[in-house]
Order: structure tokens, then C-alpha cells, then sequence
């Protein structure tokens, strides 16, 4: 696994299974890696398809960006005190 992250460029994908102390059937994971503009590694894990991990990452990213800018980059909602939206 750790020539596959130092030698990932761009993105790769694997599945492995893991046996369980007490159960009969493997746990069998989805491994997604991509190089973040060329620096960073992002590595998901899901029991579902690499791809399907990966764009549900994305978006679940959009919405992370969206709160932090309206909490703390400019907006500070969070200091406005609001209770009731009206």
C-alpha cells in the first residue's frame, strides 16, 4: 500500500478485505486516492464503489467551504447572534 500512495498520481483506486474476529464473511473495502493539485494526498474509504466515495466527498467538500466562509471568512455569522430567520 505504501508504493501505491508514493507512486499515485492523478487518481488510483483499489479494494481490499479485512477478516472480522467472530464474523464469516470479509469486510471488503473501497480505497480512492487522488493527488490534490499535484500536493496533498485525499484518501477515502467506503464500503461502496471508489468512484461513488470520492463524489460523495466532493460535494460533502462544497458544503464544508460553504460553512466555514459564512461562520468565519467574512461573513461571521456565527458573531451576528441570530435565533430566528425571519
Amino acid at each position: 500500500m505504501r508504493d501505491f500512495l508514493l507512486t499515485c498520481r492523478g487518481k488510483r483506486t483499489f479494494t481490499a478485505h479485512f477478516a472480522i474476529a467472530g464474523e464469516a464473511a470479509p469486510l471488503w473495502l473501497n480505497f480512492a486516492a487522488k493527488r490534490i493539485k499535484g500536493k496533498d494526498l485525499l484518501i477515502v474509504v467506503s464500503n461502496r464503489s471508489a468512484h461513488h466515495a470520492l463524489t460523495t466527498y466532493r460535494q460533502r467538500w462544497d458544503i464544508e467551504c460553504l460553512f466555514d466562509d459564512a461562520k468565519t471568512k467574512g461573513f461571521n455569522l456565527e458573531d451576528t447572534r441570530l435565533s430566528i430567520a425571519k
